[in-house]
């Protein structure tokens, strides 16, 4: 907005580069009305280490969380599991018969520390018929409910037809085997830098269907209760693994056998839980970092100020990622809540002053937003990047140790840099209030703002769907890149993990998963940001709501690549990452016409005095949010056991946010119109 007293261009130019008017967003040069103001570059690299430190602690955390026990790092005893194969019957083809499961058992037995075996070889395994819900046994079994699997072990024996015969091993079915425990001990000679190496900690099993009808079966480790340790994956799964076998007649030559690998895990230890007790920590953890940003607004409204909240959060946040490093339940639970309570402090003021850096009715104001977000999503790319690595050279320690001092680097350079940036910006209530801002606070709100706030909230109820939907990707998705997907590295790239010392293939870490997305950002986000800048000038910029609908409309559609990639993995195919990629970039496209315009709107829609605290109120959405989409994730094996719609496995958990999505953004286009009335012009 120009200065009526003054149109001469020295006059201008003085106002431009009065601090006072840079401050509040470049004073009204309308020649210079694209370029951003220089406090948003600085408010750019603090918000990039704060989302380091958050998304690469979060990106181990999921890890972490449900990694089985390195058996390298037992002490000497006697460990046991039991893998059960488990199919579900029906006691007759009646629509009302009742359902039961029969479970073929197999014993582990794990002789750690050079101990000896505590007793003979146990006879071969029963059969066991128990209740669908797993409460009830009826033994003994009898002839009517026997599996309808025939489960074989297999053993490795060279290739002859291989030219390498080092790697042209083949998978046989191990004639001699009784159907015995299986018993692991100590190997000498073993790679130190791989751990200790036992006798037959990676064992392998052929699932064969003589019948006429597709069987489902579930294989697991089981557990006494939840605080049970267990020291095996299935197919690189620490939970369960789902599928359904096919009769051997309807096999084609071209089919592989439905075969289950189970290995001991030789890296680091991790917490050792089910992805459902995962899940209820996730939840509250993700959700509480976007609940406790009302209370921080709220503080910097009234009392604090946004520049002190800021240094206040950043601080708790750094302190609670070091309080992780060390490796115990109380720690994990501390440093959890300390970054909760420091990201309270620090999300919804870090916003807020960006949006200080407008004045009403700034066109620049949505691109300057997007380009905050590229800060966002810079410091998300990194993150899981530089953490993943430590983690897979150093261990948990240092990988939680880097992101707490990513958060460090982001104070330091936001102390040297805000006395020429942001001079004015973030002050107290007290100190930044002249008597007309106070008399702006008592007055009373209009009609207009009453609808506007209104806005703010509806668009939060629809936001809701979005993220519970896209934080998927810290989630089922990172399961299924763990346990589903090929992450193998081609050899001249092993570098970038360590590489091996055996010269078997290097695999990139899972937590890089979480990379994809800001990458895709960083790329997209100036296109994005060009796109409504140019349409605005045209007049033909989609409104917020009609820009929300879009995100999530696309958003849905992206699920689908996860819902076929997850029907090529039935039956433990390890898929391409192109899956997962594919999906990554229609959730950066729908994200990009979603989140950082939301920001943007909270600071255009909500009044001055309650800036902040609505903030905090969008930002409360993604509580909900969060909290569901962690619940949703800690239950993927449960949905995927049952399916969904008819859809089995994985794809049918899928599913549910290619529906979710799409229906409410086919509910939101209807609504553009009144909700376009209610923004009262600033739509």
């Amino acid at each position: 907005m120009s200065n009526p007293s003054d149109s001469t261009p020295q006059g201008r130019d003085a106002a431009f580069n009065d601090p006072a008017m840079r401050g509040l967003g470049g004073g009204p040069m309308e020649p210079l009305k694209l370029k951003q103001p220089a406090g948003l570059r600085l408010l750019f690299m603090t918000e990039m280490w704060e989302r380091f430190s958050y998304y690469g602690m979060k990106a181990l955390l999921t890890l972490f969380l449900v990694t089985v026990v390195a058996v390298s790092a037992l002490k000497p005893g006697v460990y046991k599991n039991t893998l059960e194969i488990i199919e579900t019957h029906k006691e007759s083809e009646a629509k009302d018969a009742k359902s039961f499961e029969v479970v073929t058992p197999r014993a582990y037995k794990i002789l750690a520390g050079g101990v000896k075996d505590d007793g003979a070889l146990a006879a071969p395994a029963p059969f066991v018929r128990r209740e669908v819900d797993g409460k009830q046994t009826v033994s003994p079994v009898t002839d009517t409910v026997k599996p309808k699997l025939i489960v074989q072990r297999l053993k490795k024996v060279p290739n002859p037809e291989a030219a390498d015969k080092s790697a042209g091993d083949k998978w046989v079915v191990d004639e001699s085997d009784t159907g015995a425990e299986i018993v692991l001990t100590p190997e000498a000679g073993g790679a130190k830098d791989e751990g200790a190496r036992f006798a037959n900690d990676a064992t392998r099993f052929r699932l064969t269907n003589p019948g006429s009808k597709t069987v489902s079966v579930t294989i697991q480790m089981h557990r006494e209760g939840d605080e049970s340790a267990t020291y095996f994956t299935i197919n690189d799964s620490p939970t369960i693994v789902t599928g359904e076998v096919k009769p051997q007649a309807e096999m084609k030559a071209d089919d592989k056998p439905f075969d289950v690998s189970i290995d001991t895990n030789r890296a680091q230890s991790g917490r050792n839980w089910t992805k459902s007790r995962a899940g209820t920590l996730m939840a509250w953890y993700t959700g509480l970092v976007y609940l406790t940003p009302i209370l921080g607004g709220l503080l910097a409204d009234r009392f604090l100020g946004t520049h002190r909240c800021l240094l206040i959060g950043g601080a708790i946040i750094a302190l609670g990622h070091f309080v992780l490093m060390a490796d115990s339940l109380p720690t994990l639970y501390g440093g959890l809540c300390l970054v909760i309570i420091g990201t309270g402090f620090f999300k919804s003021n870090v916003s807020t002053m960006v949006g200080e850096l407008y004045q009403e009715g700034d066109k620049r104001r949505d691109a300057g937003f997007t380009i905050f977000y590229m800060g966002i999503n810079l410091g998300a790319f990194i993150g899981p990047l530089i953490c993943g690595w430590l983690r897979v050279n150093y261990g948990w320690s240092f990988a939680f140790g880097a992101a707490g001092f990513g958060m460090v680097l982001g104070l330091i350079q936001y102390c040297l840099g805000r006395p020429k940036h942001l001079r004015g910006i973030g002050l107290p209530p007290s100190d930044k209030a002249s008597l007309a801002s106070k008399l702006l606070v008592d007055k009373p709100m209009t009609f207009e703002e009453k609808q506007r706030i209104a806005v703010i909230f509806i668009m939060a109820f629809f936001v809701i769907f979005f993220w519970v939907a896209f934080e998927q990707a810290s989630g089922s998705m990172v399961y299924f890149c763990n346990e589903r997907t090929d992450r193998a590295l081609p050899g001249f790239l092993a570098f970038l993990v360590g590489g091996s010392a055996t010269g078997a293939p290097s695999f990139w870490p899972t937590e890089w998963l979480n990379s994809v997305n800001p990458l895709m950002i960083l790329c997209l986000a100036p296109i994005f940001a060009s796109i409504w800048v140019r349409l605005a000038a045209q007049g033909k910029e989609p409104s917020t709501p009609a820009k929300f609908a879009i995100g999530l409309i696309t958003l849905g559609l992206g699920f689908l690549f996860m819902v076929g990639g997850s029907f090529a993995s039935d039956g433990g195919t390890k898929v391409s990452p192109i899956w997962l990629f594919a999906a990554f970039f229609l959730h950066t496209c729908a994200e990009l016409c979603l989140s950082p315009v939301g920001l943007s709107m909270v600071t255009k829609l909500a009044p001055v005095k309650l800036a902040s605290m609505l903030m905090g109120v969008w930002f409360v959405a993604n509580f909900f949010a969060n909290f569901i989409a962690a619940k949703l994730s800690g239950s993927v094996d449960e949905i995927a056991k049952t399916g969904f719609l008819g859809i089995p496995g994985y794809a049918g958990f899928f599913s549910i946010f290619v529906l979710a999505p799409c229906a409410a953004g086919f509910v939101l286009i209807f609504m553009v119109p009144m909700l376009k009335r209610m923004m009262h012009g600033k739509s």
